[in-house]
């Protein structure tokens, strides 16, 4: 399995297809896994580099004191030990986070920048809401009933009339061999309640693309997600019929976007 040695620990990662690099970005305690919609769509126009951020997936680095900064820097590590020089960046949720940390702390390492259902700040709602997700998972709340909870967020009105849909995504992620650790969770929550990439929005100098979805029910069109459009110069595009995991629902479109906006002139 491929690793690298960073920061007194091990960061997994993945690296399929060819053409220009392409690094993806996984949000809220995602590995790996959170490509697996798109991944082999992307593999055909970009090399993808996948990989698991601290304390998730198969990643043993150290999760204490965690920051979007710190999380950016693995990422710009793992481009260094695989002697890429610059790759298109694209970043789900917290993953956009970092990707936007990584535009203002490393420019050189990025030529495109996607920021895929993602904010620059949290509002008071959306704190208490990972908190609460935190607490629920600390008290050792039934996984079922965990995920469901977090699935009306994710997901849009249409998915939860699929059943059989619905039932399979339970069972994947009850049955998934890497699970959640409650210390990761929490340190992720943290460190995206305690980020504000608002005050350099207008450092961002990548030819950069926001892409929203409209039935996001977790960051919904409240100022802070508005505020990405303020990136100078960037694209705003929506996916329909998508909640808050656009990718995992409507990876066609999702992947058509994406790929229509880095080949773009």
């Amino acid at each position: 399995m491929p690793y690298f040695s960073h920061d007194h620990g091990h960061c997994y990662y993945e690296i399929l297809g060819g053409g220009k690099p392409l690094l993806l970005i996984a949000g809220l305690a995602s590995d790996v896994q959170s490509w697996v919609s798109i991944k082999k769509i992307l593999s055909k126009h970009f090399l993808v580099i996948l990989f698991d951020n601290r304390g998730v997936g198969r990643s043993t680095l150290n999760c204490q004191n965690l920051t979007i900064n710190q999380m950016a820097i693995d990422a710009a590590a793992l481009l260094a030990f695989l002697r890429i020089d610059k790759a298109h960046v694209l970043g789900h949720s917290m993953g956009g986070m970092i990707a936007l940390q990584m535009a203002v702390r490393f420019p050189e390492r990025i030529d495109r920048l996607i920021l895929a259902a993602s904010t620059t700040v949290l509002n008071q709602r959306q704190k208490y809401q990972l908190h609460d997700w935190a607490a629920l998972l600390e008290a050792k709340t039934d996984m079922e009933l965990w995920f469901r909870n977090l699935f009306y967020w994710l997901y849009s009105d249409q998915f939860f009339e699929n059943q059989s849909l619905l039932t399979a995504y339970i069972i994947g992620a009850l049955s998934y061999p890497y699970p959640i650790k409650m210390e990761t969770f929490k340190a992720q929550v943290e460190a995206i309640i305690a980020f504000n990439g608002t005050p350099f929005l207008d450092e961002v100098r990548q030819k950069t693309l926001v892409l929203r979805a409209d039935n996001d029910r977790l960051f919904s069109d409240s100022a802070a997600t508005c505020a990405l459009a303020d990136i100078p110069g960037c694209s705003v595009a929506s996916v329909k019929n998508a909640g808050h995991s656009l990718h995992i629902e409507q990876p066609s479109v999702f992947s058509k976007i994406v790929s229509d906006f880095l080949e773009s002139q």
